[in-house]
């Protein structure tokens, strides 16, 4: 009668976020989507949803992912059945992925 309705939230929604000035080390797992403005120094990021990469982003870590967007610096292993590489990135190590958008201007050092 007085029981809690918990709702899903939506798995595009942005709940988690590391901001311009945060670092983070370690395993982060979530049902919604991650932005990362900041700088993650290891470890891994696993999401159903979407991982972004804002132009800001230092990330040194595995990722997986519905569809990870990367604008910053990227070095690790990314599994996602999508990637996209947008203009001013740099992704450094393996991309595991069924699909992929590569801007102009961005260096990939990676395997694919």
């Amino acid at each position: 009668m007085f029981g809690r309705v918990q709702q899903r939230p939506e798995p595009d929604a942005i709940e988690v976020m590391i901001g311009p000035r945060a670092t983070f080390n370690g395993h982060l797992r979530s049902d919604t989507s991650i932005r990362i403005d900041g700088a993650v120094e290891g470890g891994h990021i696993e999401t159903p949803a979407n991982v972004i990469l804002t132009e800001s982003a230092r990330v040194q870590c595995d990722i997986t992912a519905k569809t990870v967007s990367i604008r910053g610096v990227y070095k690790g292993v990314l599994r996602a059945d999508r990637v996209e590489l947008l203009e001013g990135s740099q992704i450094y190590g393996a991309l595991y992925v069924n699909s992929f958008y590569m801007d102009d201007g961005v260096l990939l050092r990676a395997e694919l």
